[in-house]
């Protein structure tokens, strides 16, 4: 009789199982986040398991990382993070600069986080920001493109930005059709999701299955608001263009995989609130090292510098002549102060701007298509019949 070792919480007998996320991180010489970047980004190749979808690492994958050329530091090095004014120190530009191309969608945010004064500190990969700096030298010196200087200072393009980064990384995890179709609806409302899906049974499956925007949920009020207000689609264009591909994500599950259980292999979302009124309820104010007066904008839908969502263009973020990155919703600017401390004040707003008549409310944002594909233009509009 063949006797077996005992069991250990990272793996099988003896060890012998893949390991779970802290061990793997151990043995990689990564932190706990730098881990879970290093599997969103796909330097390490995880799989889920157990009854709530944690992520695992085979042996193997280990193995194969530690014999790399470079180990541990070029691991490390591929996913270290930077904020804005490092960042600028790096590229060898003004923090100022840096902010703008940021803002205007150039530069695309990795990952996010709060700092004690409840403000959005956004973080970028150093790998994507050198490769950034020597693939357009031009945007670091000198006066920006017209798109890139009207995206600055009509709008801050970081949080969808965020949005679809992390949207693209969602699906690419996800194995089944109705768990692709849950990652398309991570970042809408609950409300939103009731008014797209009205079966119930189709919404709770979704529900189970949705995963998180952002993990280490906020142990304040203040704070649950303020990662809401980053993680939820607020903007109505924005919010169209998601709800489109989760509705068709959705048509496609019921022939692929009618009889699906409901699974709660990763846990839902938390927050959510109630369906957004409309219009962009997210402002995003950003202070210096010394605090003073920041630029206060309404977020709007963009995903230009972001890696492409499936049936996307990459937004090219550069020529002069090129259009405006992403959909230019209607946005309104003031100035406040804001007190000391490095980071970005989120804040959310109610109200909203009326849609123009005429507005062709089924159309992606521009740069996208359908999830059906094909492109979508105006519809058309019938001529007034006048009397004899």
């Amino acid at each position: 009789m063949t006797e077996r070792g005992p069991r250990t919480r990272d793996g099988g007998a003896d060890g012998a199982g893949p390991l779970g996320a802290d061990r793997a991180a151990r043995e990689l010489g990564l932190r706990r986040g730098e881990f879970e970047l290093a599997v969103d980004l796909g330097h390490v190749r995880a799989v889920a398991r157990g009854p709530l979808g944690a992520r695992r690492v085979e042996r193997s994958e280990i193995g194969r990382l530690r014999a790399a050329e470079g180990f541990p530091g070029a691991l490390r090095e591929r996913v270290r993070t930077v904020d804005t004014a490092r960042g600028a120190e790096l590229m060898g530009i003004s923090p100022g600069r840096f902010l703008r191309l940021a803002r205007a969608g150039a530069l695309v945010p990795v990952r996010f986080c709060l700092n004690r004064y409840r403000a959005v500190v956004w973080l970028y990969l150093v790998e994507e920001l050198l490769a950034f700096a020597a693939a357009e030298p031009l945007l670091l010196r000198g006066r920006l493109p017209l798109p890139l200087r009207l995206g600055a200072e009509s709008e801050d393009r970081r949080p969808p930005g965020w949005r679809a980064r992390r949207t693209a990384t969602l699906l690419r995890r996800s194995t089944g059709v109705w768990e692709r179709a849950a990652a398309a609806a991570a970042v809408l409302a609950d409300g939103e999701l009731e008014r797209l899906l009205p079966d119930g049974a189709e919404r709770s499956r979704l529900l189970a299955l949705r995963p998180r925007m952002a993990g280490g949920g906020p142990q304040t009020e203040r704070a649950r608001e303020v990662q809401e207000a980053v993680t939820t689609a607020r903007d109505p264009e924005e919010v169209l263009w998601y709800g489109t591909r989760a509705q068709a994500l959705v048509r496609l599950a019921r022939v692929l995989e009618p009889e699906a259980p409901v699974s709660a292999a990763v846990p839902p979302a938390t927050g959510g609130g109630r369906a957004p009124r409309g219009g962009p309820a997210v402002a995003h104010a950003t202070a210096g090292r010394d605090g003073g007066v920041a630029d206060v904008t309404t977020g709007s839908p963009s995903d230009a510098g972001a890696p492409p969502l499936p049936g996307q263009e990459p937004a090219r973020a550069g020529a002069e002549g090129s259009a405006r990155p992403g959909p230019a919703a209607g946005t309104a600017r003031r100035r406040t102060a804001v007190g000391k401390g490095r980071g970005e004040s989120v804040r959310g707003r109610p109200g909203r701007r009326p849609a123009r008549a005429g507005t062709d409310h089924g159309r992606p944002p521009r740069g996208g298509t359908h999830p059906e594909g094909g492109r979508s233009g105006p519809r058309p509009v019938a001529a007034p019949v006048r009397g004899a």
